[in-house]
Parts: structure tokens; C-alpha cells; sequence
């Protein structure tokens, strides 16, 4: 599942829940957050991408650059 979300400082971005391979044996559940200006990040943990605002969206980039 994704959302594309508008963010103010950081224009359209999508997320989405992802899985991501750790180390070729580990799984971590995530979300990767995409954008034309700021790439892709990956976060690996879960969050409930439903219950995210453009502003907690707009936070987690900032935290996260």
C-alpha cells in the first residue's frame, strides 16, 4: 500500500510499507519515503502510513535527511 502525500517543505512525496533484507537472512518491517527532492529514504520501522499527516510526513523527513 502507498500514499502520495503534499508536504510543505518538500512538495509531493509517496510513501509506503515496505520489507526490507538486513543483512541477506534478517527482515525488518519499514516504510521508504520517496520524492523528487529528497530521493528515497528508508526507515525501518513500522508506522501506520494511514494515520500520517502531511505534517508528521513533513517531521520524519527532517529527522531523517
Amino acid at each position: 500500500m502507498s500514499r502520495i502525500i503534499e508536504t510543505k517543505d518538500y512538495g509531493k512525496v509517496e510513501i509506503r510499507n515496505a520489507m526490507f533484507d538486513i543483512d541477506g537472512t534478517t527482515l525488518e518491517e519499514g516504510v521508504e519515503i520517496k520524492g523528487d527532492e529528497i530521493g528515497l529514504i528508508e526507515l525501518y520501522e513500522w508506522i501506520d502510513i494511514d494515520e500520517l499527516s502531511s505534517d508528521k510526513i513533513n517531521k520524519l523527513i527532517k529527522q531523517n535527511i
